[in-house]
């Protein structure tokens, strides 16, 4: 009867359908199962509730607790109903039931919080999938930006540049407009001067002889000498510095590179100098008439040329006064023969004075005479030849010419004026370029000179002499690279136009921008020109060495040296290329040949000792320096370094002879009386040391080595003061050397500063802890500060007894700190006498009397006593 409710609560768990109220509220004998059936059903619980195995029924248990029956909250219920019958009725069961209450509980919320945590990891995976994808949107709106950035400063320019054009076309409306009026007046007066008439025989000359007068064959020959480049004229060979081709007063190194980049801001584009056509003057003027009749002859409307040309006969010829000797020079280049027939007899007919006229030259003929004469660089008859060439037919080629012409007399706007009626006529006429950009060179007008060689290389990349020119500007506004990289176009298209000592020169240049494989490349080209260019060779060598490639270097140097045995800087690099192949034998070979034949060359023989001391071949080095002393004993340099290296050998008595050596060659430098002072100091010689140290911080206070060796040499010598006053100036100039602390810790604890000598030992136990015997000293140093707070902790107690005497707690906290003060029990004791104490008096008298027997402590103890037993 005792175990069914425990049945009941059990089958409640097991069966949740069940109404676990009706059953707890059954009687008892109301459910009498089987015994054999009892036993069959909760075998297995309570074998695994003997076994300690509460977390197995689970397995039973899940479908209760998953079951849809009801809420969770009715299911803890029933739960919470059995648990209460079982505890009654079977702690057991009790147990067990509360068991997997807890475990459902956990499983259920762990279940949860895994979901949660799912959840939010599939959150953050949708979170950096929406970021890359904001990511990618964000590069392309960057991309699109910057594309889009890029386009418009390209527009903008464009545009800026189309305006700039039109602009400067308008400013040079008029000097293209006296240009044109001269080149009318010219042929007027040539017209009117070789036929020697007037108005009236001008009126019956028929249209056909009139414009064989005016234009010339319409076709147009072009030969390869008028599209040559102009170069710049040269005053000088071409020498190192490579900029030699303009002449002196072509550029001055005092412009700046801004200039030549600033184009934009200081000058419009070259070609808005380029101006366009004029507009024809007023026909109420003869100059207006002449500019009509140009006009006309251009449409090919000749009656209307004609009859312009007539009424401009009509206007006096005072408008535009020309001497007898100017109208012979605006002739044309006739024969003799033909210019005598013209200035024969008047014809009485005027047809046929008009057959017996002779015919002036045609524009081919004037056209070879030109350039015959601009070959000849005859540039008088040259520019005559031109201008009357240009009367009949305008061409692009004999306006180049012109410009030369004009160029070689420095007549600069006038060659301008050609330049840019060339470029009218052929805008992609790269000489004419180049040679605008040499003449704006010559003015200075850096700016412009750089954007015209840049147009004229970008229309013909091959022009050498562009490059040329180009390099000397860049040269001039001082920009190397720029200037370099020209003459490296320039010889790559003729490779034959310098020598070797322009290649040579070249890579002296490369040089200095730390451009080695160029550098090589030029020296090599100038040994190809020349053979016998020593410094080719070596500067060669040079570069190799620089490389590390040793063995060409080697190789370079001895076909050198074969050609010239005694050229020492040779023999030095040649030194330096064995020391870094390691052939340390021949390397010291060579460098005591050198001691013998350049003695002066001290430097290079401390920096091979140095090698040999890294090589660890210290004898070696030492010999070294032993040898260049032979032959140069007053070098002081040679004699510190072979001091320096027999202290680093650890030779003390030669280190201190060749210090002493070195002091006498020069006694103001501070590491000849340092190493001087450290031999002496590993001698244990002192005061020696200490003098020559303290002589060498006079010279150079910023040595960390001989503040230190000097500190250590006044510990030695127990001059304690000084010595914690020189370490410690010389530990700043060195606060990772960890001796250096222990020392100047040693000398605070002679002076008995306990509290600096814990702070240097406790710098040092920093650095290095493992030092020897580090935690000793710094143990004895806080025990030496801690004995000295004592002491001053009882003063001050002892000012707190003088104040308030009546006070007994001050008395026993000193006895506290310093049980073994006598004065302190006997001021205590008078006290406790004073406030009738006597007990404790007697006490204290006592132990004073045990410290020190005094005959004042035992008058006092005995009256106290007496007073006592009264």
């Amino acid at each position: 009867m005792s175990t069914s409710p425990a049945l009941l609560a059990l089958t409640a768990l097991l069966v949740p359908e069940a109404d676990a109220t009706e059953l707890a509220l059954m009687p008892p004998d109301t459910i009498p199962p089987p015994v054999s059936d009892a036993q069959a059903e909760f075998e297995p619980e309570m074998a695994l509730a003997t076994s300690g195995a509460i977390a197995q029924p689970e397995i039973h248990l899940t479908p209760a607790l998953i079951s849809d029956t009801g809420s969770l909250f009715t299911q803890y219920v029933r739960f919470y109903q059995v648990l209460l019958l079982s505890i009654a009725l079977s702690p057991l069961a009790a147990m067990t039931v509360f068991a997997v209450l807890r475990r459902r509980v956990v499983q259920y919320l762990s279940e949860e919080v895994r979901q949660e945590l799912q959840r939010l990891g599939d959150l953050e995976t949708e979170l950096e999938s929406r970021a890359e994808q904001a990511d990618q949107l964000l590069g392309d709106l960057e991309q699109r930006l910057e594309r889009h950035n890029s386009q418009i400063p390209d527009e903008v320019e464009s545009v800026s540049q189309a305006v700039e054009v039109q602009l400067a076309e308008i400013q040079e409306l008029d000097g293209f407009r006296e240009q044109r009026l001269r080149e009318l007046q010219e042929l007027l007066w040539t017209v009117y001067y070789n036929h020697q008439s007037e108005r009236q025989q001008l009126a019956h000359l028929t249209p056909e002889t009139l414009l064989r007068h005016l234009t010339g064959s319409a076709e147009e020959t072009e030969t390869p000498s008028m599209g040559e480049l102009l170069e710049l004229p040269e005053t000088e060979s071409f020498t190192e510095t490579l900029a030699d081709e303009m002449t002196p007063d072509e550029m001055t190194p005092d412009e700046t590179l801004a200039e030549g980049e600033s184009l934009s801001d200081h000058s419009p584009d070259i070609v808005s100098e380029i101006g366009s056509d004029e507009a024809p003057s007023s026909p109420d003027s003869r100059e207006g008439w002449l500019a009509f009749a140009r006009d006309c002859e251009k449409d090919g409307r000749w009656p209307e040329a004609i009859a312009a040309y007539e009424q401009a006969l009509t206007y006096p010829a005072s408008n535009s006064p020309q001497t007898a000797s100017t109208a012979e020079k605006a002739k044309p280049a006739f024969t003799p023969d033909n210019t005598a027939s013209a200035a024969g007899e008047t014809p009485t007919e005027d047809n046929s004075a008009v057959e017996s006229s002779p015919q002036p030259p045609s524009f081919e003929q004037l056209k070879q005479v030109a350039q015959e004469a601009g070959d000849r660089r005859q540039w008088p008859a040259c520019i005559t030849a031109c201008q009357q060439a240009l009367t009949h037919q305008n061409d692009a080629h004999l306006q180049k010419l012109l410009g030369n012409a004009f160029q070689a007399l420095g007549q600069a706007t006038q060659a301008q004026n050609s330049y840019r009626q060339a470029l009218r006529l052929k805008p992609d006429f790269a000489e004419v370029y180049a040679n605008l950009g040499s003449l704006y060179a010559q003015q200075k007008h850096w700016p412009k000179a750089i954007e015209c060689f840049r147009r004229a290389l970008r229309l013909q990349p091959q022009l050498a002499a562009a490059y040329r020119n180009f390099a000397k500007v860049w040269e001039q506004v001082g920009n190397e690279r720029e200037a370099l990289d020209c003459w490296h176009q320039a010889l790559a298209i003729e490779p034959d136009w310098a020598r070797g000592k322009d290649h040579l020169a070249l890579g002296n240049r490369w040089v200095k921008l730390d451009r080695w494989d160029m550098a090589q490349s030029c020296y090599r080209r100038a040994i190809a020109c020349d053979a016998n260019l020593l410094d080719a060779w070596h500067n060669l060598a040079e570069v190799l060495a620089h490389d590390q490639q040793w063995q060409a270097a080697r190789e370079t140097y001895e076909t050198l040296l074969q050609q010239d045995p005694q050229r020492v800087l040779s023999q030095l690099g040649y030194g330096r290329v064995l020391a870094g192949l390691q052939d340390w034998p021949a390397a010291i070979a060579q460098y005591s040949y050198l001691a013998e034949v350049a003695p002066a060359q001290v430097l290079a023989q401390q920096r091979f000792a140095q090698r040999l001391m890294e090589a660890e071949l210290h004898s070696e080095a030492i010999g070294v320096y032993e040898r260049a002393l032979q032959f140069a004993p007053q070098a002081f340099e040679l004699q510190l370094g072979l001091t320096e290296l027999l202290c680093q050998s650890e030779q003390w008595e030669a280190g201190l002879e060749a210090a002493r050596r070195a002091i006498a060659l020069n006694p103001q430098v501070a590491k000849a009386h340092y190493y001087a002072g450290r031999c002496q100091v590993a001698q244990e010689r002192w005061q020696d040391a200490a003098n020559h140290l303290q002589q060498a911080v006079n010279l150079d206070p910023q040595f960390f080595w001989s503040q230190y060796f000097w500190g250590k040499s006044l510990l030695a010598l127990q001059q304690w003061q000084a010595a914690a006053d020189v370490l410690d100036r010389a530990m700043p100039l060195n606060p990772e050397f960890h001796w250096g602390y222990v020392e100047l810790g040693q000398a605070w604890m002679q002076l008995e500063m306990y509290h600096k000598a814990v702070e240097a030992f406790q710098q040092a136990q920093a650095l290095a802890p493992e030092t020897p015997w580090l935690a000793k000293k710094l143990a004895d140093a806080l025990r030496g500060r801690a004995l000295a707070d004592i002491e001053q902790a009882v003063s001050w107690y002892r000012q707190a007894i003088a104040e308030h005497p009546e006070d007994l707690d001050n008395y026993h906290r000193a006895l506290d700190l310093k049980s073994n003060d006598i004065d302190l029990y006997v001021q205590l004791a008078d006290e406790l006498a004073r406030q009738n104490q006597d007990s404790g008096a007697i006490t204290f008298y006592q132990m004073a009397l045990q410290l020190q027997d005094r005959p004042d402590i035992k008058a006092k103890l005995q009256d106290l006593l007496k007073k006592k037993i009264k």
